[in-house]
Order: C-alpha cells, then sequence, then structure tokens
C-alpha cells in the first residue's frame, strides 16, 4: 500500500514539472529545448552525471549487488517463481500451505 502512494506522488511531481514547464515556456518565453540543448547545460549534466556515478561505483555498487543478489534474487525472485509454479500446477502456494487452519466440526 505504501508503494502506491509513492507512486502516486511520483505521478504528481511529474504532472506538476510538465505544468511549470508549459507555464514557464508560454508566461514567462522560455525554450526549454535551447535550455537543455545549450552547452553550458551539457557540461553541467556531464559533470554531475561522471559524480553520481562515480560516488556509486565506489560507495554504493557493492551494497546494492548485495542486496539485489542475496536478499532479491534469492530470497524474494526464487519465492515468487516458485508459488507461481504452483499456481500454474493448480497446488497451493507456501502461504497457503502455512496459513493456519480453521476446523468447523464439532
Amino acid at each position: 500500500m505504501k508503494q502506491n502512494t509513492r507512486q502516486k506522488g511520483s505521478l504528481r511531481w511529474f504532472v506538476l514539472l510538465v505544468i511549470g514547464l508549459l507555464v514557464a515556456s508560454f508566461y514567462f518565453d522560455v525554450d526549454v529545448k535551447k535550455i537543455v540543448e545549450d552547452e553550458k547545460t551539457q557540461k553541467n549534466i556531464h559533470y554531475i552525471q561522471t559524480h553520481v556515478v562515480g560516488f556509486y561505483n565506489e560507495h554504493l555498487s557493492s551494497h546494492v549487488n548485495y542486496v539485489w543478489e542475496k536478499v532479491f534474487k534469492d530470497l524474494i525472485w526464487e519465492s515468487f517463481v516458485q508459488n507461481m509454479e504452483q499456481i500454474k500446477k493448480g497446488e497451493m502456494t507456501d502461504i497457503e500451505k502455512a496459513a493456519p487452519g480453521v476446523s468447523l466440526s464439532e
């Protein structure tokens, strides 16, 4: 549920950005294409990209790779695929097997 809220928030920011760019282009005569293609802007983007990639490679990549390999792939993805195969075969999933049962007989 929390992820759904985050996605709505991201969509809201994207819509606000587009509206802001449209307002700037109409009322303040801002040429977004000209700004983005400007040599200074391109140099700034390249500078930021270089430093962000360098920071990721030096400080984050080992942690991200660990989470991807050991947490996501080993714990989440393999379990997901296994349960999807069980559903495909018409078998009970691991969650259904582990759920406590309620006896209705007296």
